[in-house]
């Protein structure tokens, strides 16, 4: 279930085979300004931040356990 949230979480990846996992936190732009969270591959962590709710990359979710369901933080990815 986690993950089938996971998946619709990012459909809105620029490509299918982008990890959203390696890619650096993007803020987007404009001004609709949402909490999500993003896995931070150095500290192998996900960590919240403020989407502007344009552009970004995929790095992004609606939940720290998502995030981190979705990068298998556990298994130090």
């Amino acid at each position: 279930q986690i993950m089938a949230q996971a998946r619709r979480e990012q459909r809105h990846a620029r490509s299918p085979l982008e990890d959203p996992c390696r890619l650096p936190m993007d803020e987007g732009s404009c001004l609709r300004y949402t909490l999500l969270w993003y896995y931070h591959g150095e500290a192998n962590a996900c960590r919240p931040f403020v989407f502007g709710g344009c552009g970004g990359n995929s790095n992004r979710f609606k939940s720290k356990l998502t995030c981190e369901r979705w990068c298998k933080i556990t298994t130090g990815r």
